[in-house]
């Protein structure tokens, strides 16, 4: 695979719209909105080496870490915060803090020598609140046009907020990649074509995202990746230690509520709302949603999913039998008692109470009519007529009693 910066793909429009908007009057600055992974600050990157070098640049970076420390994304810039003239080495109160201010702005305009003047900050969301005021002062005052990064569904200070709410900065939505921009970066990365199949199944596991898309390609590399008349071919997520660390760190520090909720959805998204409701608390729920890791769709019937294919290819990947048909079981269970009847649900239905060994709950006219709907499913629903068809086989199903 391709060592080092991948080939940009898909960005070309929002890279062109982000540095027009730089170089505007109108306009304070860019504010690239998307969930993490989706190529926020590689689009930073390029924006910022398409400007005319006369440009004095200045990059923070917000951490989780120092949000609780005034102007900690931009300590680098004071290296004598006890100046002759500043406050005492102690807590920073109101008037020390409009002091520091006042000084950091001095400093950046300083460095920029007449030059203009671009701030740009990744990761905004994690800035502290003196930090997120200061990017918002200089935005406001003309003072530097500012280049900013935010992760989608993350709480944001509200200076930050405010550089698109009070339309003083161009707000920026980072889509996931098409499928075939995924077919694209993987030919680029591969140094050759992915088939058509091998495309659309790294399309749907990486739901268009880069990062996740290289470490899917990265740990394919390894055992799973072939090559037959000269296309790329690769079967799917085998779930290894370097996948489970990735979703593992993208999901957080789930507490056992949340946990089982995302096995739930990987065993058998998407779920109706009603009924992973009723198998979850509200609280842990909201917290999901809230977080970036569930979604609640807006149909009528308001299907719950995992926001990334991968987190459950990979969730699933790493439960046992056993544990699969307990959680197959519980679903099957919910939908029934919730009143879902429509043949599809019938179907998933079967299905789990097959894997559960639960032959004896089902009777023979409703086997059959999952084996004929089964049998009608699309291509892409080949998958979930799988584990009904074989339990149909052989006799493996309830028998007439004799007479």
């Amino acid at each position: 695979m391709a060592q080092g910066r991948w080939e940009l793909v898909g960005r070309d429009e929002e890279l062109a719209l982000a540095v027009a908007e730089l170089t505007v009057a109108d306009r304070a600055g860019v504010v690239v909105l998307g969930p993490a992974g989706v190529g926020k600050s590689r689009l930073a990157d390029e924006v910022v080496g398409a400007l005319d070098p006369t440009w004095s640049v200045q990059r923070v970076a917000g951490t989780p870490s120092a949000t609780d420390i005034p102007f900690g994304a931009f300590a680098h810039l004071l290296d004598d915060p006890v100046a002759e003239d500043g406050p005492a080495p102690r807590r920073l109160e109101p008037p020390d803090l409009l002091w520091t201010l006042r000084r950091l702005r001095q400093r950046l305009l300083a460095a920029a020598d007449g030059a203009p003047l671009l701030v740009a900050v990744d990761d905004a969301h994690a800035l502290d609140e003196a930090s997120a005021t200061l990017v918002l002062q200089l935005a406001v005052l003309d003072e530097a046009r500012v280049l900013v990064t935010v992760r989608s569904a993350e709480p944001c200070p509200d200076p930050v907020v405010a550089l698109w709410r009070d339309e003083h900065c161009t707000r920026l939505d980072l889509q996931a990649l098409s499928t075939d921009e995924v077919g694209r970066l993987t030919a680029h990365a591969l140094g050759r074509w992915p088939t058509q199949d091998t495309r659309d199944r790294l399309a749907a596991a990486s739901g268009g995202n880069p990062l996740l898309l290289r470490e899917l390609l990265a740990d394919a590399e390894v055992s799973d990746l072939h090559v037959r008349r000269g296309l790329v071919h690769w079967d799917g997520v085998t779930g290894t230690p370097r996948l489970r660390s990735l979703v593992a760190s993208a999901l957080g520090r789930l507490d056992a509520d949340a946990a089982d909720v995302v096995d739930l959805l990987a065993v058998g998204e998407p779920i109706p709302e009603d009924v992973i409701r009723s198998l979850a608390p509200l609280p842990t729920l909201a917290e999901l949603e809230q977080a970036g890791v569930i979604t609640v769709g807006r149909l009528a019937d308001r299907q719950v999913r995992l926001v990334h294919p991968l987190y459950g290819e990979v969730r699933r990947s790493g439960l046992g039998a056993l544990q699969r048909s307990l959680l197959g079981r519980r679903l099957a269970d919910a939908l029934e008692a919730a009143g879902h009847d429509h043949p599809d649900d019938e179907l998933r239905i079967v299905r789990w109470r097959l894997d559960a060994g639960e032959h004896h709950q089902l009777e023979a006219g409703r086997l059959g009519g999952a084996r004929r709907r089964g049998g009608r499913l699309l291509r892409g629903d080949r998958l979930l007529a799988g584990g009904v068809r074989p339990g149909l086989r052989g006799g493996e199903g309830p028998r007439p009693r004799p007479s």
